[in-house]
Formats: structure tokens, sequence, C-alpha cells
């Protein structure tokens, strides 16, 4: 099922995850005038939904990118009870089962990218290791890697897949738009031992002074949009 926006360049619609439950999403085209690139995949962070980011969106879209984005279970406009899963296993699942619906919908043959904001960044993570050939390159934006190194982090070396992870420099909590249970979801210490045992040499690391653990929505969004789009330029420019 789809509604299509007046603005022609985004849509909305649903799909059925693995577990049965209907899960809304998020589409934007690039205009008709720009060359597709590739298929990016957003997922969010907790307590989200995903068209929170349609700025991102259609930054991407104008540079050729189709993005589509899904409301994880119990989030948005989903299925489920509100900010509530079984499983952490689940919310991987689905994204997943998205990936391989947003390919088949968009009819992309070209690259696929996931990118992962917050909660979305750890999920991103469970993806490439559970099927690293699903995806071509990752971006983890300000990623829930909050712990002391772990077997999570450990495991993590053994990803060969492409990354390029940003995050900010400060962890800074910003007011009343924080969720209390993503309090403390960024560890510096963590995501730079976490880079440097990627297998892969194909990586970059960066980082922005003063930004919250909310990038994506700050007044200073657009730098972390343009070194996003710089990076997917370098690599995948038609």
């Amino acid at each position: 099922m789809e509604e299509v926006e007046s603005e022609q360049l985004r849509s909305t619609g649903t799909f059925t995850g693995p577990r049965g439950h209907i899960l809304h999403y998020n589409r934007v085209l690039p205009p008709a005038t720009v060359s597709r690139c590739g298929l990016i995949v957003f997922l969010h962070g907790l307590g989200e939904y995903s068209s929170r980011y349609t700025n991102l969106f259609d930054e991407l879209a104008r540079h050729g990118w189709v993005v589509y984005a899904h409301d994880y279970v119990g989030h948005g406009l989903s299925e489920g009870d509100r900010m509530y899963f079984d499983r952490f296993d689940d919310v991987v699942a689905d994204a997943e089962s998205f990936i391989g619906f947003a390919k088949s919908d968009s009819q992309s043959t070209k690259p696929c990218v996931l990118l992962g904001n917050s909660l979305g960044g750890l999920v991103a993570n469970f993806v490439v290791l559970r099927q690293t050939q699903l995806v071509d390159a990752v971006i983890l934006v300000a990623p829930g890697l909050d712990v002391p190194r772990t077997w999570l982090l450990h495991v993590q070396s053994a990803v060969a897949s492409v990354l390029s992870a940003v995050f900010p420099k400060w962890r800074i909590v910003p007011g009343g738009d924080r969720n209390s249970s993503e309090e403390k979801m960024v560890s510096t210490a963590s995501i730079h031992s976490y880079v440097q045992d990627i297998a892969s040499q194909d990586k970059e690391l960066q980082e922005f002074d003063g930004m919250g653990h909310l990038m994506l929505l700050e007044s200073t969004r657009h730098q972390v949009f343009q070194s996003v789009g710089q990076w997917l330029h370098h690599r995948y420019h038609n």
C-alpha cells in the first residue's frame, strides 16, 4: 500500500515484517533530471520515527540517492506496543527484511548503503555482522556504542564492510528532545577502538566538535549532511 505526497518525490507505504507486523516506511526519490547513484536505507534511533529525518532524505535524493526508511515495530506509524519490542534481534531481523524490500521495490541494481543513526547504528552493526553481503557500505552517525569494550565490539573487527563512522566529539545532552534511555549512547573511546579494529582498510572516522548526540537534527546538521554527501560522492559518483 502506498500514498504519494504532493511533492511527488516523497511517498509513504507499508510492508509486512518477518513476524507479521505492518511496518510504515518513507521513500524519497531523486528528481527526474538527476541520475540515480544507488539506494540508501536509513535506520533511526530509539523512540524516533523515520519522517523525522526528511531533511536528510531530501538532501540525499537531490544528489541522486533513492532513500528508504521504516519505523521500527512500536515506533512511529508502525504496528506494535509503543516503544516496545520483545527482542533486539527482532529489530535487526525487521531491518534485514526491509533492506530486501527496498531493493526489490526500488528495482535498484546499484550500490546499497546502510545509514544508521544512534540505536540505528547498533542495528546496522548487527545487520552487517549477520549478513555481510547485504549492503555495500555502512555509515554510522552517533552510533549507540556507549559501553566499555565488550564482546560486541570485539566481534565487529571481523566485519570487512566499508565504514564511515560519524559522531560528535563531545557527548552533550540536548535540552527537552532527549530520551533518557539514550542519555549515554556514544562512547568516544569505544568508537575509536571499534574503527581501529575493523579489518577493512576502506574506512573513515570523522569527528565534529561541539555537537550533541542528535547531530542530524541540530541547527548545524548541514555540516554532517555535507560530510556524508562528500563521502558518498567520492565513492559512487557516476
